[in-house]
């Protein structure tokens, strides 16, 4: 591990670490994985930097956008080469792999049903939409779409090499009523069709509508 310090402003220091991974670029290393905060107070809010071996201060989100910027023609996106990637089935991911195949999807997917998730693009009122929220002003409902949506492409992800009728049928299902939930503009979003459908895009903070 390579230790550096990041200058947090005045009377604020913070010690980072990044494992080998990173790469040289114009003569100074760049932060490529992660860091390693020992302290955290305020740092969300603060401009982080580390100096190279020449003294220079950088600003790690800075040289992120450049590596973004200069590569977006190039980056390689997981729905398009996940199926290059071999996992043994007798190694750790592999075993892991077809536990999840076998027993979390449909787990997860009566999950969906019994909560009403499932049938939610079916945009018929739900009685937890009149749930006080948990963490106001943000309905417990709000990501539903979200955790279909994530549900359908993790369960895409093992169809293409493993048969389940079950999780299949589950998926064209759902995939139809997600159709059906579009409006004529293109807008897709459960909770301001179907519980708040007069304030679209007022509260772009805290409503997960983007």
């Amino acid at each position: 591990m390579i230790d550096g310090d990041l200058d947090l402003g005045p009377s604020k220091s913070l010690r980072w670490g990044f494992f080998e991974g990173f790469k040289r670029r114009e003569g100074h290393p760049v932060l490529r994985l992660t860091y390693s905060l020992a302290h955290t107070q305020e740092w969300q809010n603060t401009a982080m930097s580390y100096r190279d071996e020449n003294g220079v201060c950088h600003d790690p989100h800075d040289i992120a956008r450049q590596d973004n910027n200069r590569n977006a023609g190039t980056m390689a996106y997981p729905q398009t080469t996940f199926d290059q990637c071999k996992v043994h089935d007798a190694g750790l991911l592999g075993r892991r792999r077809k536990a999840v195949s076998q027993n979390t999807l449909l787990y997860q997917l009566q999950v969906l049903k019994d909560t009403g998730r499932y049938d939610a693009f079916k945009l018929d009122w739900h009685p937890s939409y009149s749930d006080p929220p948990d963490v106001p002003p943000v309905p417990n409902h709000l990501f539903w779409d979200s955790d279909i949506g994530k549900w359908i492409e993790g369960a895409c992800y093992f169809l293409h090499d493993t048969q389940s009728p079950e999780v299949e049928t589950a998926v064209h299902e759902l995939v139809d009523m997600i159709t059906f939930a579009q409006q004529p503009d293109g807008y897709l979003n459960i909770h301001y069709t179907v519980v708040e459908p007069g304030l679209r895009f007022t509260n772009l903070r805290d409503m997960h509508e983007l």
